[in-house]
């Protein structure tokens, strides 16, 4: 229980009205602008959060990806006065990840080196977005979702994300890369699928691209996908940033300016690396049961639906509704 205490422990780094929450793990916990919570999920010990950096290589058949960040990542962090820095090795790459908060927003920058230079690799960053009060975000994350507006940009061969919470005091959040974007995607469901509630494993992380389609469901979550790369030499890093910006009554045709970044030096630290006392990247999952199954254990069920052959739903004579596995996987929203 102790330890569990001490990844709970946050650390909290203020520039001007945008505050930062850490959790121990390296985990952003939350994202403050005065009263309004930027980011949708509390991180947490286990899972971390659900914003990250994913690194993605091109193999001979499909892809292999990992993230970046936190306590499901091989990363070790450090803390820094203006934010944190990330660092470690994945599929033969190093990497580090400058973090830097600032009075409207933050920027990750990322440096690559080694690896095979014959691979190819991509970037994605992924964002859920809130821009509401915490009250509102935490008593229904999908309510606050579903009055998030989003534009997409393309500019100067960039793709720039741009969301507006249209209920209560106006407020924007801009996504945006110094890098060419080829896809992108704008709520979670596009990321991470209907199968990631069996698997835990998002569909993303094996589609050629995101989809590219403006979507506003339940789930606000922006991600950016870069064009595919190989790692050179002393190459430029790469810098993904969020914008902040609260003015009731605005309503923006064109995206705020790119805002500039300083360029950060890889540098030595002395971080450290907290894992998961669980996995819940493996979840259990429980088999599927045949409409046979199903009707032996609930023989009064009612108003039966099927879908070839397979049993997805049904009601009992006292109103209860059952649910197959099957159905679950079928429908974004959940029955639970």
């Amino acid at each position: 229980m102790a330890i569990l205490n001490n990844q709970w422990h946050q650390h909290v780094i203020q520039k001007g009205t945008i505050q930062f929450t850490f959790l121990a793990t390296g985990d952003v916990f939350k994202i403050m602008d005065q009263d309004h919570q930027v980011n949708l999920l509390h991180a947490n010990p286990f899972d971390g959060m659900i914003s990250n950096l994913y690194f993605r290589e091109k193999l001979s058949v499909g892809y292999r990806v990992s993230k970046l960040l936190g306590v499901q990542s091989p990363s070790k962090f450090s803390m820094t006065t203006d934010g944190a820095i990330y660092e470690g090795t994945v599929f033969g790459v190093d990497y580090q990840i400058h973090l830097t908060i600032h009075d409207k927003g933050w920027f990750y920058q990322l440096h690559l080196r080694g690896g095979n230079p014959k691979s190819q690799y991509e970037l994605m960053y992924g964002q859920d977005v809130g821009i509401a009060h915490p009250f509102g975000i935490l008593s229904n994350e999908a309510y606050t979702s579903q009055y998030i507006d989003h534009q997409v940009f393309h500019h100067d061969g960039r793709t720039t994300l741009l969301s507006r919470q249209n209920q209560g005091n106006t407020h924007y959040l801009q996504l945006g890369s110094d890098a060419p974007i080829q896809a992108y995607c704008t709520d979670a469901m596009q990321f991470f699928g209907l199968d990631y509630k069996l698997h835990h494993i998002p569909k993303a992380y094996q589609e050629a691209t995101l989809p590219s389609i403006n979507y506003q469901y339940e789930f606000a979550y922006l991600t950016l996908q870069t064009n595919s790369f190989s790692i050179q030499p002393k190459m430029k890093p790469f810098t993904f940033y969020g914008y902040s910006h609260r003015e009731n009554h605005l309503l923006l045709k064109q995206p705020f300016p790119t805002p500039t970044f300083p360029t950060s030096s890889w540098t030595t630290i002395h971080g450290q690396s907290i894992k998961p006392i669980l996995n819940p990247v493996n979840p259990l999952a429980g088999k599927s049961l045949t409409q046979l199954e199903f009707l032996k254990v609930f023989p009064t069920l009612k108003q039966v639906e099927t879908k070839d052959d397979t049993f997805l739903s049904g009601f009992l004579p006292d109103g209860s509704h059952v649910i197959s596995q099957q159905k679950e996987l079928l429908v974004e929203r959940p029955h639970g």
